[in-house]
């Protein structure tokens, strides 16, 4: 069978002094999916934000089809997507600020006819 697309290998969360999750293993081949429950504080966010490649575990590794996603960083960026309960938008920027961050942070050059054209052809 080959390397899983996403793996996640002997993984431990620790914030705090709290233990959040420890040995945690799975695997996903492409097109499956995965639902993370469970309660308030149990470190669903915090797996999400590791899976993501936002925080670091205490233990094990992440791996991106077969290879550790520290290793191949802009790889798996290019790949991933990450949406958190927490607005990604900036309130005290403008549209266009917002914009420059989010292509800044995706790779995207800055190109301010485009962003302009966009804004205007949503309404903004």
């Amino acid at each position: 069978m080959p390397n899983a697309l996403l793996a996640v290998v002997d993984l431990e969360c620790i914030r705090g002094d709290n233990l959040l999750f420890t040995g945690l293993n799975f695997q996903l081949q492409p097109s499956q999916l995965l639902q993370i429950e469970g309660a308030n504080g149990s470190g669903k966010t915090s797996l999400l934000r590791i899976l993501a490649g936002l925080s670091l575990a205490s233990e094990g590794e992440v791996r991106w089809e077969g290879v550790d996603i520290l290793k191949q960083r802009p790889e798996y960026f290019a790949q991933m997507a990450y949406l958190g309960h927490t607005l990604g938008v900036k309130a005290d920027l403008s549209p266009v600020e917002n914009l420059r961050i989010a292509l800044a942070l995706s790779g995207i050059a800055f190109d301010a006819d485009g962003v302009y054209r966009f804004l205007e052809r949503v309404g903004l």
